[in-house]
């Protein structure tokens, strides 16, 4: 089965999802082919000044010095990596490299080039792991099993950005994952699995986001056998409203943290 993965630039999540994801790849490559990743820019931001002032607002003064020197620490353990002085670096560049994964020089999925790439490699399925642009007819229909999402929510609730973060905001049992089919409305494509993740009462929202990472490989490789076995089964998204939620704002965060839980 021949597949593609769009993703996002991320320096601390998506490397714990891919890092688990390739230990069932490489047990499972006489059955998939991973013909390339696609690594598009964060939050959908082409500035990283805006990144920076949103994750600023977000985390606030304290967390946004944790996470910045958690990133410099990263980059001088990168150019370790790139003097030859490391053998391992944690990246999704570096992963690919790795396993000989070609990473794909596509910024824009939905345009012609791209779409004549996945017809000319005769790509099956395509999965979307945290990608952040919208996906179009043409892309979403050209891969033979179209396009498949992992979204950090119980769909259809919890539809949008930081589908974690918002569960633990309203004092969830559990964060819960859902892989689905994706269609042209955003978060609304046939359920295929659903895998919970207790959220526990001393847990940060870092600590979650990394356990539904490692919970989302798993799941994504279960999924990717149904496909291969032929007994992969749709089911319709529940018949209810559902939630959308955006981007927290500081206020949102503020509340967050009055009930008691913690960022990092």
């Amino acid at each position: 089965m021949k597949i593609i993965i769009v993703t996002q630039h991320d320096p601390f999540y998506l490397p714990l999802f891919f890092k688990n994801f390739f230990k069932f790849y490489i047990q499972h490559q006489h059955k998939i082919e991973i013909k390339g990743i696609v690594i598009q820019q964060p939050l959908g931001r082409d500035s990283v000044w805006n990144l920076i002032k949103q994750l600023y607002n977000f985390y606030g003064p304290i967390d946004f010095s944790k996470q910045a020197l958690r990133y410099i620490i990263r980059q001088l353990n990168y150019l370790q990596y790139k003097l030859g002085l490391k053998n391992n670096f944690l990246s999704i560049p570096a992963l690919a490299k790795k396993y000989n994964i070609e990473v794909l020089p596509y910024s824009n999925v939905n345009s012609q080039k791209f779409i004549k790439f996945i017809d000319n490699n005769q790509i099956e399925l395509i999965v979307s792991v945290s990608a952040t642009q919208i996906f179009k007819e043409k892309v979403l229909t050209a891969p033979k099993h179209g396009c498949i999402n992992i979204h950090s929510a119980p769909l259809p609730r919890y539809r949008g950005m930081m589908p974690n973060f918002w569960q633990m905001y309203h004092e969830e049992e559990y964060s819960v994952l859902t892989i689905h089919r994706m269609v042209k409305e955003l978060d609304k494509g046939d359920i295929i699995q659903q895998k919970k993740t207790k959220i526990k009462s001393n847990m940060t929202l870092d600590e979650l986001v990394c356990q539904t990472k490692i919970k989302a490989a798993e799941a994504l490789g279960e999924v990717l056998l149904k496909f291969i076995n032929n007994n992969i089964e749709f089911k319709p998204l529940p018949d209810i409203e559902g939630s959308y939620f955006s981007f927290p704002t500081k206020e949102d965060v503020e509340n967050f943290k009055a009930k008691g839980m913690q960022l990092l």
